[in-house]
This record gives C-alpha cells, structure tokens and sequence, in this order.
C-alpha cells in the first residue's frame, strides 16, 4: 500500500488512474477561481496550473512528472495471479492499454512545456524588471535546460515526438557550452551527460529530422567526440 500523508493508504490499483487524473489536471488551459495574486496576463496562458507550478519550482515540478509517467508494478503483479495464465491475450491488451494512455499523457505533457517555451514563458528563480508576473522573457535560465531535457529524454525513449525545430533547439542547449553549463545544479548538465542525450536522440531519430552539418557543426564546437566519430 502507498502511504499519502493525511490520508492513509491507497491501493496500488488506484495508482494508474491516480497519476492520469494528476496529469490531466496539470495541463488543463485554465485554474479557476481566478486567484487575486495572479496577474490577467498570467491569467490568460494556456495550462496555468502546470505554469504557476513551473514557476514556484521547476525542478521539482518535472520531478512530480516524472513519477507519474514510472510504469509501476500492477501489470506484474496482476501476471503473477492463478487466472494470468490462462489470459494471455487480456494481459497483454492491458498492458497495451497502459502504455498507450501513459505515453499518450507524456505527449501532451511535452507538448504543453513546448507551448510555454514557445510563448517565451519560462519560469525563472529571478524577479523580472517589468510587469507582476516574476518572469524574464527571451533569456536563456537553467529553468530552460531543465524542460529541454526533460521533453530531450522521453524523446529518447521514442514516448513523445517534437518538431525539428524544437529538435534544433534542444540540441543546440545540449551542446551550448556558454549559456547553460556553468548551472551545475541542473540534473544531467555536465558535458559528458548533454553528450549521451545528443547520441539518443541521434540514435532514435531519423536522418530527416535533423541536419547532419549542422549537428557535426554544433558537436564539433562542444568536443563531442563520440557524436563526431
């Protein structure tokens, strides 16, 4: 049983749905009511809740996202009951299922953190110096590495798709040795792990997704010598 401060247990079939439902009220376009500390221009974007949160704490916000993209261990369990054996074709269409729904929640998560990116919305840990709304628009943070290898990683693991040009900018990030690599903090950061993101996605990618010069180019110039060579 998993233990949920305040309110007991929940059983482990509870998990799946429970994780969905979290996800889904993350990217809804809107949080009502309206709270008065959010300024209209806030206000106005699109999946609030999963903006504010991103705001409060980037890192932390991924992480929750991330546990609730884990496969868990109902699918074994289940197989492991006197009736799996003799439903081998039920099993397997559950868990097909499963994984369907899971990798369908992982798109629409990426898609709405490529949403924020794309309207220059990208929570940062400095006040801006315009407007209430605490945000620098148009420059680079560790916020913005955080949220290109998040999306970089399911990527790799071929359970969301992106658009080459948001290819181009991940790749540029996990190859930009001026603008993000001083932030240590950020999980997977250093040189030696950009460079295995670059080689997944390469590996996973079709050749028509990307420029093979102007990826030599940009790895050439970070010493990616794996990627070269």
């Amino acid at each position: 049983m998993h233990k949920i401060v305040g309110r007991g247990s929940i059983p482990p079939s509870r998990l799946p749905s429970l994780r969905r439902e979290l996800v889904e009220f993350l990217l809804k376009d809107t949080c009502t009511p309206k709270s008065q500390t959010v300024s209209d221009f806030v206000y106005r974007r699109p999946h609030l809740n999963l903006y504010l949160l991103l705001k409060l704490d980037t890192e932390a916000t991924l992480d929750v996202l991330r546990c609730a993209f884990m496969e868990d261990g109902i699918s074994n369990a289940s197989s492991s009951s006197p009736d799996s054996a003799n439903k081998p074709i039920e099993e397997a269409k559950k868990e097909n299922d499963i994984t369907e729904t899971q990798n369908a929640l992982v798109q629409n998560t990426v898609d709405a953190l490529i949403q924020i990116i794309d309207m220059n919305i990208v929570p940062t840990d400095k006040t801006s110096s315009s407007g209430d709304d605490g945000l620098i628009k148009d420059c680079p943070s560790k916020d913005i590495g955080y949220l290109f290898e998040f999306i970089a990683y399911y990527v790799a693991l071929q359970r969301a798709k992106i658009s080459k040009g948001v290819l181009c900018q991940i790749l540029e990030y996990l190859t930009s040795d001026s603008q993000f690599s001083t932030n240590v903090s950020v999980q997977g950061s250093s040189p030696k792990n950009r460079e295995k993101q670059v080689l997944a996605l390469l590996e996973i990618l079709p050749e028509s997704d990307w420029d093979a010069s102007f990826v030599l180019d940009l790895c050439e110039r970070a010493k990616y010598h794996q990627v070269v060579h």
